[in-house]
């Protein structure tokens, strides 16, 4: 089973791949060959708090920091 985007981005901040508080830009210079720019802004967005996923019941993943400014939870 592969990991969801968000697990990847998780896993890079502690290994300094992207800084610890981090864009959509520093996520697509890592992960623009596997994920599209559109999926990565809707990753960040879903699994942020308050966001669509967190809604659902999953676990925050991130935290917005100010607009476009995501940092790892």
């Amino acid at each position: 089973m592969s990991e969801s985007l968000a697990d990847r981005i998780v896993c890079s901040v502690p290994r300094e791949k992207i800084p610890h508080q981090f864009r959509v830009a520093d996520v697509r210079s890592l992960f623009s060959h596997n994920f599209s720019e559109n999926h990565i802004r809707t990753v960040l967005a879903n699994y942020a708090e308050g966001g669509n996923m967190v809604s659902r019941g999953q676990r925050a993943r991130f935290r917005r920091v100010s607009e476009g400014l995501y940092e790892v939870l």
